[in-house]
């Protein structure tokens, strides 16, 4: 199955920067002689697909973004941001590119250029864009009239994704993905994300980022071991993580949870250092914010939603899940 666009959602902190760069390396055709050294001992490396390392990768993240300003200030903002990313992607493929890239004010013309150096070199271009909501997020939480500017009609941020579209249609730009927290920004911009196919909730992706209890089980072994106790210990320690951090399943059609790395390492570091497990379970780099919260509960249904879950026992029933 080859997906040309995809946009793949997840918590915080749950491997997808990290999954970015191994298709990163893994496509990047800067990156072809170093390929057995970073795939040769996994499946991928003696099975590789006929794609690898025959890419023009282009990395955006979003993450870096300012929300702070108006409208105007934001995409000032935004297309700076973009045109340095751009500066450096020139530089770090001026060996192939057989075109002059020009840079424009507006990051999707420059990123129009870049493709065009791209194709005329007879190469095929994949654009990466990580954390794609996350300045949008924080816009959309304090300044509801902004974010709406942002997205909406002529706003730069829908300029942006239809530019993107545009390029995918031309052909001018080969391959697509695109990862963040939640559909709902894509879904403002682009009219029902028609600019991408949802790969967030299918079975095939279920635990493509977080740990497997498996996967957990052989790091717990080996931090175990590390602390030189008894190996009988795992059982213990596992079951207190599974309590605390097990619980994510993110296709309908799967029964496999998913623990998050970020908990994980948190637990585990600690342990290597002390033999023993923290004190404190969760890591306060995860805390949800008070804005978040506030948010939610601006929602018609959002404010019974936080109560629930925080007097009473019951678990909250999701009749579906909406893309």
């Amino acid at each position: 199955m080859r997906i040309r666009r995809a946009l793949f959602i997840r918590p915080r902190r749950f491997g997808k920067s990290l999954w970015l760069n191994v298709m990163t390396n893994y496509y990047d055709i800067n990156q072809k002689d170093k390929f057995e050294h970073l795939f040769g001992e996994l499946d991928i490396g003696k099975n590789p697909t006929s794609d690898h390392n025959q890419y023009v990768v282009i990395n955006w993240n979003f993450s870096r973004m300012s929300s702070r300003g108006s409208v105007d200030d934001i995409e000032i903002k935004m297309n700076k941001v973009l045109n340095n990313v751009m500066e450096e992607h020139v530089t770090y493929y001026a060996d192939i590119l057989l075109q002059e890239v020009k840079i424009y004010d507006d990051a999707i013309n420059t990123l129009s250029s870049f493709l065009s150096a791209v194709r005329k070199s007879s190469l095929k271009s994949y654009l990466l864009i990580d954390e794609y909501d996350n300045f949008a997020n924080e816009v959309m939480m304090n300044k509801s009239d902004v974010y709406h500017h942002l997205v909406n009609k002529d706003g730069p941020l829908k300029t942006l994704y239809k530019g993107i579209k545009e390029f995918l249609e031309r052909g001018l730009l080969n391959r697509l993905f695109i990862t963040g927290v939640s559909p709902v920004v894509m879904s403002d911009i682009t009219s029902g994300m028609n600019i991408c196919e949802n790969i967030y909730l299918d079975k095939t992706f279920n635990s493509i980022c977080g740990f497997t209890e498996a996967e957990t089980q052989n790091l717990v072994e080996q931090a175990i071991l590390h602390c030189r106790l008894d190996i009988s210990k795992s059982d213990y320690l596992i079951e207190m993580m599974k309590t605390w951090y097990d619980g994510y399943i993110f296709s309908p059609e799967s029964n496999e949870r998913v623990y998050n790395p970020t908990l994980v390492f948190y637990f585990l570091n600690y342990f290597i250092r002390h033999c023993k497990p923290p004190r404190k379970m969760f890591d306060n780099n995860l805390a949800m914010d008070e804005g978040k919260l506030e948010y939610i509960a601006k929602e018609i249904t959002g404010k019974q939603a936080i109560i629930d879950v925080l007097q009473t026992n019951a678990p909250i029933q999701i009749p579906d899940i909406e893309d």
